[in-house]
């Protein structure tokens, strides 16, 4: 099994429409997902999230529904590379764009 290098932020439980801001030092891939979902990913097994590739910031995954959230900043491949991310996420409101 290939251990899963990642960044864990717990958002806690969050409403729809709410809009999650990460700001990254370099492109990588986030995802925004429910704990089962979460616990997927860290099996290596099919899992379903939000979000993509982050190419530039800050970048913006709207809440899809109400529920307990994680956003995962996927550092894998970066950690091969041996370069660092620096990340920083907040919860905000879809107004505040």
């Amino acid at each position: 099994m290939v251990k899963a290098y990642h960044d864990l932020y717990e958002l806690g439980y969050l409403k729809k429409g709410k809009v999650v801001e990460v700001d990254v030092s370099e492109e990588i891939e986030v995802k925004l997902m429910t704990r089962p979902e979460y616990e997927k990913f860290n099996l290596g097994l099919r899992h379903t999230y939000y979000g993509g590739l982050v190419k530039r910031v800050p970048y913006y995954i709207e809440v899809p529904f109400e529920g307990e959230f994680v956003l995962v900043i996927d550092t894998s491949i970066n950690s091969l590379l041996g370069s660092e991310v620096e990340s920083y996420v907040e919860v905000i409101d879809k107004e505040d764009l």
